[in-house]
């Protein structure tokens, strides 16, 4: 059986929340602004800043640079570890839904994508095929280190997927590689915001198109 998940909101912005306990970033309700290279964090002014209370707005952090790279964030995203009833921190609980099953993800190195790779991994897929930018390589080292300590294959492909023959190209490996693909996981997206609809240009346009619709019909 073969399980697609598809998926249309991976920001490319890397306007990525990364949830920690309030006593891991150390900010007030007033607005503050870490800098850090080219990274910034930021807290809305007058927010919730403890996300055990309704109203919490977790801090954003913006790259100026697209795709962004979630290695440089600051703190780290939680991957392995979910919230727990006392306002901390818990290693996930699998189950082994997945045994021996055979998973296919795009944009699988960082954000979404490589948080449900480790998951995967966690609840029992003995292989998991991700493809990724070439320029996302480091992050993308950090989804391998992750997915084979839950004691999953882990394979890569680096590619643009706006490219149909890329994408062709990526299933044949995964066949190859895995021989049978039992999730496909389409996480790979882009979106740009703008501001005013005369501001959008044809280029993003087809490339917005290229990377989250053309690609999936190849």
């Amino acid at each position: 059986m073969l399980i697609s998940i598809p998926h249309s909101l991976d920001y490319s912005t890397f306007h990525l929340c990364a949830h920690k306990p309030p006593s891991a970033i150390n900010m007030s309700a007033d607005k503050k602004v870490f800098e850090q290279g080219k990274c910034s964090l930021t807290s809305p002014a007058g927010s919730n800043t403890d996300d055990r209370v309704p109203g919490y707005q977790p801090p954003v952090q913006q790259q100026h640079q697209t795709p962004g790279q979630q290695g440089k964030m600051d703190p780290q995203p939680s991957i392995e570890h979910v919230p727990d009833e006392k306002g901390g921190y818990k290693l996930y609980q699998a189950a082994g839904k997945l045994k021996g099953r055979k998973a296919l993800i795009t944009g699988g190195d960082s954000g979404i994508g490589q948080s449900t790779a480790v998951l995967f991994a966690m609840e029992g897929c003995s292989d998991i095929f991700f493809q990724h930018l070439p320029e996302e390589k480091s992050d993308a080292k950090k989804t391998i280190e992750l997915v084979e300590k839950y004691g999953a294959k882990a394979h890569t492909f680096a590619a643009d997927l706006t490219d149909k023959n890329n994408c062709k190209k990526m299933v044949d490996e995964a066949l190859s590689k895995m021989g049978a693909i039992n999730i496909l996981f389409n996480n790979h997206a882009y979106q740009m915001m703008i501001h005013d609809i005369h501001d959008l240009k044809e280029e993003q346009w087809e490339h917005t198109f290229n990377t989250n619709v053309h690609g999936k019909f190849s």
